[in-house]
């Protein structure tokens, strides 16, 4: 199929929900098996409305499977196997008091496979290696290995707001590297649920790349190594669930990551990034379709997708929810 952009004024009020059952009519007329919903803000919490039109009406129309944020891996992981709700793991400013019922309802009432692509963590970092070892997937002896490991990620991960931080020094990112090495070799040795064990070698391999993450100072090397990581995810995450699973997989994300093209600059500009998506594309096999979300009336700029749609009027997410990272753990 040949790429092809549709430019839509969708509206607010009474004809939103027509709006929104017309693109995804297009959507799924197109086949895909994985669907790419953007937005090119996430303070826009308009936006995050339509999106959860859009899914809704995707679902009735060619059934969602599976729902992959732009949101931590491993929090989401531990979220899964602890069955707890999606909010624990997604970025504050998609479980707003706007867009969270409506959404958290959407996935309990159609059991939605729910995970997470990103390898960047936050204050919740130091949860996953206290339940490696008070669950029994990692001996007593690696206790002090995850210790060593978890104040090294302290240095450059705020646990609490105001908290001062520094980047990681090569050395140090190569002792948490070190660490992470250790710590899969022992979790392998496990055994415990093997569905959940690959679920948890792959945090620590996510680990793996947050401490390069963690110790670049380039923001280009930033950017390349997380769409890398998070395409890498998807194509996991897809292996991983892949038996008995039925309907389309639906990423949620930033437009620039969901972008086939120009995601972070146009074409022929020297050491430009490829997004999530794109990268994925190159090497999947599965038929993709990418829906760019715009406020109406912003400018669509030069990234490429095959679908462009606006929502309509902002609805600013307020500064308190947008910063609201709850660490319970």
């Amino acid at each position: 199929m040949s790429r092809l952009l549709f430019v839509l004024l969708l509206c607010t009020g009474p004809a939103f929900g027509q709006d929104a059952a017309s693109v995804a009519e297009q959507i799924c007329r197109a086949g895909p098996q994985l669907v790419g919903l953007g937005e090119s803000e996430h303070n826009d919490d308009q936006q995050h409305l339509y999106k959860l039109a859009l899914l809704q009406e995707l679902h009735s129309r060619c059934t969602v499977g599976a729902l992959y944020f732009e949101s931590p891996f491993t929090d989401a992981v531990l979220a899964m196997i602890e069955q707890k709700p999606y909010s624990y793991f997604v970025y504050p400013f998609w479980k707003t008091k706007a867009v969270y019922p409506g959404l958290s309802g959407f996935i309990e009432k159609n059991k939605v496979i729910v995970a997470g692509l990103d390898p960047q963590e936050n204050c919740s970092f130091l949860y996953l290696n206290r339940y490696l070892l008070e669950q029994g997937y990692i001996s007593g002896a690696m206790r002090a290995t995850a210790q060593r490991s978890d104040a090294l990620l302290a240095l450059a991960i705020a646990q609490y707001p105001g908290a001062k931080t520094r980047a990681l020094s090569a050395t140090e990112a190569a002792l948490v590297i070190a660490a992470q090495d250790t710590l899969i070799n022992d979790l392998k040795r496990t055994d415990k649920q093997p569905a959940y064990t690959a679920l948890l070698v792959r945090c620590l391999e996510n680990r793996k790349v947050l401490a390069r993450l963690l110790a670049y100072t380039r923001s280009q090397d930033k950017i390349r190594l997380r769409e890398e990581m998070m395409a890498a995810n998807i194509d996991f995450l897809e292996r991983h669930f892949s038996t008995g699973r039925q309907g389309i997989t639906v990423i949620w994300a930033a437009n620039r990551h969901i972008a086939l093209r120009n995601a972070f600059g146009r074409e022929g500009r020297k050491d430009k990034p490829a997004g999530m998506m794109e990268r994925y594309a190159a090497g999947s096999k599965q038929r993709l379709f990418s829906t760019g979300i715009f406020a109406t009336g912003a400018s669509t700029g030069d990234l490429g997708f095959d679908l462009v749609a606006f929502s309509g009027a902002r609805i600013r997410v307020t500064a308190e929810e947008f910063n609201h990272y709850d660490c319970r753990r």
